[in-house]
């Protein structure tokens, strides 16, 4: 059971950093797409969204920064 927790938590912590890039590429590619004035409205809409979707408690980006935390402490 500790083997299929540890690959749960390798996955979801996966999820939680591709979620990271694609919001960090988002924002960066509607940045440079508004310099050359061709804006790409739907892109800061969809990075809104990952943030809340990374950042929400019940989701996935707390448990995650909960779990590096306690490795880092030494609790786990």
């Amino acid at each position: 059971m500790r083997r299929v927790y540890e690959h749960i938590c390798t996955i979801e912590a996966l999820v939680a950093k591709i979620t990271l890039v694609a919001m960090v590429t988002l924002v960066f590619s509607a940045g440079i797409a508004r310099l050359f004035r061709n804006p790409i409205n739907w892109a800061v809409d969809m990075s809104t969204f990952l943030f809340a979707w990374l950042d929400l408690p019940h989701f996935n980006g707390h448990p995650v920064s909960w779990r590096y935390n306690l490795k880092r402490e030494g609790c786990f």
